[in-house]
């Protein structure tokens, strides 16, 4: 621990769905607040089959629902 400095906190949704007998299954949604994820430079998340979304609050939107 270092004294004066905050805490990081690290906020991150996932939207996991299918429909209800199971047989359409969607990819995971994440969505955290930065726009590009340093884990994954140079390759895009859709490669890892999963989709990635951001906003500052970290919060499912109608917009990504839609998508």
């Amino acid at each position: 621990k270092i004294s004066g400095k905050k805490q990081d906190k690290f906020w991150l949704t996932i939207a996991i769905a299918c429909n209800a007998d199971n047989s359409v299954k969607f990819e995971p949604l994440f969505i955290g607040k930065v726009a590009r994820l340093q884990c994954f430079y140079g390759c895009s998340p859709e490669q890892h089959s999963y989709y990635y979304k951001n906003n500052k609050n970290v919060w499912m939107t109608s917009n990504f629902f839609e998508e």
